[in-house]
């Protein structure tokens, strides 16, 4: 949580004291024809939650035998309380469902409307083919191709302002859900969080070990060919230079057959390591005199 007059105060004090200001925020808001303080700011608490997670073993085996397959295996989400004014926070929501039928998309993008659980909501509906780096193949040729598909929901309650991926939304629209402060090791990392926190920012052992430790190895990872294509393209350029025969464009090696055995064994010591981790978060919080003190948390199993 934190307050709404938080985004005030940065903006007076940068017009104040920059020689250069920010461009002000609320002009940009309102060039979509948003009112930022009436539309935005007047109804929200201050109370909201920012969610995220993927499933990364499932992701990893899959790129370990050259697949590149996303859908449905991750999930996010930004959620705020409503309650005060959820008339308001409607008609944000519609506000933003017309601005997204407006906005430039391609055949990939589709906005809709739907119910769920007797809420009306917004869909947008991705159905992306992307490039899929595992899969080698002659550099300066097109890459082989998967498909990515999700959607994201925009719904409003009676309590909630909600934007989420579908499976995710579909639970709390439905009000069929158990926060997150219910569980056990939630519940043992509060005892480390500074008093009267400003922002709260959790994570579970498999959360926190898969983003800090596991995310950017996959990601460098994914990205191997392509840099290795750079590389042979660069060095083909310097070959070319003072000759006058063309150095060959050069081929990227067939994958090989996954073996995946040997790929479950890859995996063990990823799903070893999340258990070790039982939490981690990031508390903030203002002291009385005015100091912002920040605490990082780590505790293991």
């Amino acid at each position: 949580s934190a307050s709404i007059d938080t985004l005030n105060t940065i903006t007076q004090e940068q017009q104040q004291f920059s020689d250069s200001p920010a461009p002000d925020v609320y002009e940009e808001f309102a060039e979509l024809g948003i009112d930022l303080q009436s539309d935005i700011l007047d109804w929200m608490t201050g109370e909201y939650a920012i969610f995220g997670d993927t499933d990364l073993v499932p992701i990893v085996k899959d790129a370990l035998a050259f697949e590149l397959n996303l859908s449905g295996r991750f999930r996010f989400g930004v959620m705020s309380d409503a309650s005060a004014d959820p008339e308001a926070a409607q008609r944000l929501a519609d506000s933003l469902y017309e601005l997204l039928l407006d906005a430039p998309k391609d055949e990939s993008v589709k906005i809709r409307k739907d119910v769920i659980s007797g809420v009306d909501v917004t869909v947008i509906a991705v159905n992306q083919e992307i490039a899929n780096p595992l899969v080698e193949v002659e550099c300066n040729q097109p890459p082989a191709m998967s498909n990515l598909s999700f959607e994201v929901v925009l719904g409003v309650t009676d309590d909630l302002f909600i934007f989420a991926t579908r499976p995710l939304a579909d639970t709390l629209l439905s009000g069929d859900y158990q926060g997150i402060d219910t569980t056990d090791d939630y519940q043992n990392a509060t005892q480390y969080f500074l008093p009267d926190p400003t922002s709260i920012w959790y994570a579970d052992g498999e959360g926190f070990v898969h983003s800090v430790i596991f995310n950017p190895t996959i990601g460098l990872a994914i990205m191997g060919p392509q840099i290795g294509c750079i590389f042979d393209n660069i060095v083909a350029q310097l070959s070319n230079e003072g000759t006058a025969t063309p150095a060959p464009t050069p081929t990227a090696p067939p994958s090989p057959t996954p073996d995946f055995q040997a790929i479950d064994e890859q995996v063990r010591p990823l799903e070893i390591a999340a258990t070790l981790v039982q939490s981690a978060s990031i508390t903030s919080t203002i002291t009385d005199k005015g100091v912002i003190q920040v605490r990082f948390v780590i505790t293991l199993n």
